[in-house]
């Protein structure tokens, strides 16, 4: 299951953006990456991503690079490690973090890796301007990588840090597996956010009439995973990267999983309906299907 909104902060991407004149940047005709800033990205015509993604970008090295950091320390150290890797000689690098979502602690991770910088404080934000990272050390900057790549679980599944739940299945999906205990699937269905593909992997592993899956989700993180979790039911599984609704306009459906959370609710519901509770409340109702 894949949860935008913890990689994604619109306030923080504003952020990035105020930074280009606040550090009177120069942007055009600059070969640009933006992670998690499409705002960003659109102002300054960049190569953008949605996360932090694992193989090289298109159009590496690059002059600027922008980086809009989250709560997940594993993955924050892992995307600012990677930009020195990407960046071009006397390249520049924003990054900029909520108080409450990571920014506080940019300043110690930037000292950690040799990076000189320029900081600033706007709207509940910091905002770094690296200039410089000819003292980068090397040893801590490939320990972050190799620690924010995908790994495997101690269940056996493929995960990455930053993915939502990235080490462990979230309350939420081991309700929703109880629940599906009961259920006989079989023929053409689709789990729509699938993430590394927990509740696809139990399915087809105990419902041997599901003819096939499409796993959808819109983090190319989690769906890289998903294929490698996936690949043993060979042709009952198709696992699609993108948004859902460009796929159930043009295919018919058996039965379709689909869980939604919106930042901090959790949607339950019996025979259709859509109860909005309280996150705490999960752990008050056990016997609650979604």
């Amino acid at each position: 299951m894949s949860h935008d909104h913890n990689y994604l902060s619109a306030a923080t991407d504003h952020a990035l953006s105020y930074a280009v004149g606040a550090f009177d940047i120069q942007v055009s005709g600059k070969n640009i990456l933006c992670i998690n800033a499409p705002q960003t990205a659109s102002l300054c015509n960049a190569e953008s991503w949605i996360c932090a993604n694992t193989y090289a970008p298109l159009r590496a090295p690059y002059d600027l690079i922008f980086v809009n950091v989250g709560a997940h320390k594993i993955e924050t150290r892992y995307m600012v490690a990677q930009t020195s890797i990407w960046l071009k000689p006397n390249g520049h690098i924003i990054v900029a973090g909520a108080n409450d979502s990571g920014g506080k602690t940019l300043a110690k991770l930037c000292d950690e890796y040799g990076f000189l910088y320029h900081e600033i404080a706007k709207h509940k934000h910091r905002i770094f301007h690296i200039y410089n990272i000819s003292s980068a050390v090397k040893p801590i900057i490939d320990e972050s990588i190799a620690g924010g790549l995908p790994q495997q679980r101690r269940d056996g599944l493929w995960s990455q840090p930053g993915i939502f739940s990235w080490d462990e299945t979230d309350k939420g999906s081991a309700v929703f597996l109880n629940a599906l205990a009961s259920e006989n699937f079989m023929g053409r269905g689709a789990d729509f956010g699938c993430g590394i593909g927990v509740l696809g992997h139990h399915l087809l592993s105990t419902h041997d009439k599901i003819t096939k899956l499409d796993s959808i989700d819109m983090d190319i993180r989690a769906t890289s995973c998903a294929i490698k979790n996936l690949e043993q039911f060979g042709a009952r599984s198709h696992v699609l990267h993108g948004d859902a609704t460009t796929y159930i306009s043009s295919q018919k459906y058996d039965f379709m999983l689909i869980r939604f959370a919106l930042n901090n609710i959790y949607s339950f519901g019996q025979l259709k309906e859509f109860n909005m509770l309280p996150r705490p409340k999960l752990r008050t109702l056990p016997h609650h299907k979604y």
